[in-house]
């Protein structure tokens, strides 16, 4: 009984990853590999955006949070990402889309940039702190940034 669960469970798998990119794939094996994080922290989270953590540079050397978006940046302004990635992707949420966008930059390009992300946090940075940068992210409405 138990290897014909194991061998269901891993058709099931193989079908599930065949349509997925290696980004897909990659954020999958490391979901399994890693425990569960605590809800994220928007305070360390904001350390993190604005001064990175180890080798990974902080994510304001290629975005600014300003609001009314006024200004010259790499990457695409995030001072309203909080509404924007809600309604980028139908049928993703805000916190998924920001999540694929740290771990797989190129899976989704911001409307008039190109693919410059630093593509490393996926292995820079720990499942709890891109939580925490999700978390930080969610926070800005475009209102209080």
């Amino acid at each position: 009984m138990k290897t014909i669960i194991k061998l269901t469970l891993g058709i099931l798998l193989v079908s599930a990853l065949a349509g997925c990119t290696p980004g897909q794939i990659q954020m999958l094996l490391r979901s399994l590999a890693t425990p569960p994080v605590a809800a994220g922290d928007p305070v360390h989270g904001e350390s993190i955006f604005r001064h990175g953590s180890g080798s990974a540079p902080p994510c304001v050397t290629c975005h600014q949070i300003v609001a009314g978006g006024i200004g010259f940046s790499v990457g695409p302004n995030l001072a309203d990402i909080a509404h924007v990635a809600e309604t980028r992707v139908e049928g993703m949420d805000a916190s998924a889309y920001i999540h694929q966008s740290i771990l797989d930059p190129s899976a989704r390009l911001a409307p008039g940039y190109r693919n410059m992300m630093y593509p490393n946090y996926a292995h820079d940075l720990s499942a709890q702190d891109i939580e925490d940068v999700v978390a930080f992210l969610l926070t800005l409405d475009g209102e209080n940034s």
